[in-house]
């Protein structure tokens, strides 16, 4: 995921926390959020891999190390 992408995340979040704090999307986008975070650094230290395999490996990392 893109640096950009990360900011619109960000960007939906900040507005939901704004005007619907109760919202069900926030854990959600919280979530997304962490995966575009990883796949940066993933991005970094392997930039061989794909943007598909830099998001598997974030989510995996993201779930503890265990199949999702």
């Amino acid at each position: 995921m893109s640096h950009r992408k990360r900011l619109s995340i960000a960007g939906q979040i900040a507005s939901l926390n704004r005007h619907h704090p109760d919202d069900s999307r926030i854990p959600v986008l919280r979530k997304e959020l962490a995966v575009a975070e990883l796949c940066e650094h993933v991005e970094r230290l392997a930039p061989e891999m794909t943007a598909v395999q830099r998001e598997g490996v974030a989510r995996f990392l993201l779930s503890g190390g265990t199949a999702a």
